[in-house]
């Protein structure tokens, strides 16, 4: 086969006896199939991967010349001058590749066409150029094998003598495909297409960018003020207090300085093993595990109990307990907030260390209780006692949700140490001691106070959200949403809404959480609908499971004098009251009411020698099922403690939270 140069068809020696006219119309003819839409879609995707490839390899090329030559100035001219060349080169590789293979593809269509087409179909002699009868047949010379054309398929041509000759074609010619409607529809959906890429999406996105605008100057102007939630904390204080008061939480801060300089004296914990010692203040008052220990572990545990048994006697020496005794002796309780500027959420203004270091300063009392009882020192443990219930008092006075569950679990840590040891007193002088910490510490706030401290920070963070058009300017996909929300997209909350939206909508729940946290569980209503969106999942996920909390640590503060009051009946009379109307009013002013039944608590006498914590008395709340079931213990440890959450019924029903249980 001879090298096509622009003729193609002077590769076929077929086509030598037609004019170039003739032979041009036969390639197009040729060519004119359904297949030349899918190579010519091939060559484009090949040109354009030829592209990539020219570009990755052009850049390799450069970053070796440049390890290369770079270093010298001579090397580096000659460098330039053959990359040049190798650019050009490389720029020209993907046309030329692509005209290659173009035209590869073109012969090897036209060698088919020849052979299916335009040979004869019993000895394949080629047919091309010989004359057809008036009949419309070609006999063949070689075989005299006669052959019929189809004059539909343009097969038949005439020569300039006037004689039919056969030159084959391909196929049929199509229809042309830009037909008059096709080229109006076509005009009309540019038309269209145009007027909404350049009129109405410019304006949609302008209109959007105005509102999202005035959205945010909106939610700029209602942000609340630190003054004002500092406001709301001093207007929450124990009657009698001013703000000119001396405040605890300086004492606190005093206490955490004193505890830092006592811990340098001390030194840090060796090493048992590859673990590093520490002061672990709850093996001082609860090292119930130790037989299940093994050596090694034994060793480790009684190194970090040491550790905190001369930390304590460093934190004496230091002052630490002295500034506790100033917590516990300041009513007022402000903790001091920074800003940290406008383009912050309030929220950012809490670091809330202070909670973690006051848990600390919880267990570190809690040693200083077990201690105290083992010496027979009463003012020494109702001092480590008053301590822990003023550090539960001054995070109580703070506005968050966070604030007041550590509060009530420090409260509760301090209770459960008191349940604990009840029976071990030897006299009334230690339960006059109890009883006086718990009046002095008593907490007066409201569990509506820290609803409400939430709705501050909440609505806050929602104006924040809004303050900036970036922020939700992509919905639910917007950089610093999900970064304020720390990444959390629940699938069934990915709304956003709006800024006046979500705050009505947070109002309104807030309005309805405020009511409802100040009524007893057996008459709060249920709660309305919460709000959709992906704030109201966000930031209001929580309010409920507090409500519960709150009901809990009241059960638990109220039991606990009613079991002092008991231990006061068995010292004077020298057993336990059949019924608790017995108690009144020697041993307590008044029963309390069971905040699930609105009734008294229950209260049964069982036998020490077949209870399994040897009791001699039961005293129990209901529970959220409302029924008493004679105080009735789940199986389950952490199933005691979910008999009073509603969200565990029916699970738990027919059981009753016993206040004196674990």
């Amino acid at each position: 086969m001879r090298i096509p140069l622009s003729r193609v068809w002077r590769a076929f020696p077929e086509l030598d006896r037609f004019t170039d006219e003739q032979c041009e119309r036969f390639v197009r003819a040729a060519c004119r199939t359904g297949r030349r839409h899918v190579h010519r879609a091939a060559l484009l995707v090949l040109f354009f991967l030829f592209v990539v490839a020219s570009v990755l390899l052009a850049a390799g090329i450069a970053h070796v010349f440049e390890r290369l030559w770079a270093p010298s100035s001579r090397g580096a001219r000659v460098a330039n001058v053959v990359l040049v060349v190798l650019m050009l080169a490389i720029v020209a590789l993907p046309p030329v590749l692509t005209m290659l293979i173009r035209d590869r593809l073109l012969l090897r269509r036209i060698r088919r066409v020849l052979r299916t087409r335009g040979a004869c179909p019993g000895c394949r002699y080629t047919l091309v150029g010989l004359p057809v009868s008036a009949a419309l047949a070609v006999v063949c010379p070689e075989c005299g094998y006669e052959a019929e054309v189809d004059p539909a398929l343009r097969e038949l041509v005439i020569d300039e003598s006037g004689r039919g000759v056969f030159t084959p074609a391909a196929y049929r010619e199509p229809p042309a495909f830009w037909t008059p409607r096709r080229r109006l529809w076509l005009k009309r959906s540019a038309i269209g297409l145009a007027f909404v890429l350049f009129v109405l999406l410019p304006l949609g996105w302008g209109g959007y960018e105005v509102f999202l605008s005035r959205q945010a100057a909106l939610a700029r102007s209602e942000r609340a003020a630190l003054e004002d939630i500092i406001a709301y904390v001093e207007a929450n204080q124990p009657t009698g207090t001013t703000a000119d008061d001396p405040n605890a939480w300086d004492s606190f801060y005093a206490a955490m300085a004193r505890m830092h300089e006592a811990d340098l004296l001390v030194g840090p914990g060796d090493y048992v093993g590859t673990r590093g010692v520490f002061a672990d203040f709850t093996l001082i008052y609860d090292y119930s595990h130790r037989s299940r220990l093994d050596e090694e572990d034994q060793r480790y545990f009684d190194a970090c109990r040491d550790l905190g048994l001369r930390s304590l006697v460093a934190y004496r020496e230091g002052g630490v307990f002295d500034q506790l005794r100033e917590v516990a002796a300041r009513r007022r309780a402000v903790r001091p907030i920074t800003a940290h500027g406008q383009n912050q959420p309030l929220l950012a203004a809490w670091l809330l260390l202070e909670l973690g270091q006051a848990r600390g300063f919880a267990r570190m009392n809690a040693a200083r209780m077990h201690l105290a009882l083992e010496a027979g020192e009463p003012g020494e443990y109702a001092d480590a006692l008053e301590a822990n219930l003023a550090l539960a008092r001054i995070c109580a006075y703070q506005p968050l949700l966070i604030d007041a569950l550590v509060a009530y679990a420090i409260e509760a840590m301090a209770i459960s140490r008191i349940r604990a040891t009840l029976g071990v007193f030897p006299s009334e002088d230690w339960l006059d001691a109890i009883e006086g910490a718990l009046d002095r510490q008593r907490l007066t706030v409201p569990p509506s106070f820290h609803v409400g401290g939430e709705r501050f920070w909440s609505l806050d963070a929602v104006a924040w959200t809004f303050s900036d058009p970036s922020n939700v300017r992509f919905g639910a996909n917007s950089t610093a949403l999900a970064a304020f929300t720390g990444g959390v997209r629940p699938t069934d909350a990915l709304w956003v809404g709006t800024y006046r939206g979500n705050r009505d909508a947070f109002n309104r729940y807030f309005d309805d959480a405020m009511r409802r946290a100040d009524q007893p569980p057996h008459l709060r209503e249920p709660a309305g609908a919460a709000p959709n969106g992906i704030l109201a999942q966000t930031f209001l996920s929580a309010n409920e499971k507090a409500m519960q909390v709150f009901a809990r640590i009241q059960i638990d503060r109220e039991g606990l004098r009613v079991l002092i009051a008991l231990e006061r009946s068995r010292i004077r009379h020298g057993d336990y009251p059949d019924s608790l109307d017995r108690l009144l009013p020697d041993c307590i002013d008044a029963l309390p009411i069971d905040p699930w039944s609105g009734q008294p608590y229950g209260y049964i006498r069982v036998d020490p020698a077949t209870d399994r914590l040897g009791r001699s008395f039961l005293l129990y709340s209901v529970g959220a099922d409302g029924t008493d079931d004679g105080g009735r213990e789940a199986s389950m440890v952490n199933d005691r403690y979910q008999v009073v959450n509603p969200a565990s019924q029916p699970r738990l029903k027919g059981y009753d939270y016993v206040i004196n249980g674990d």
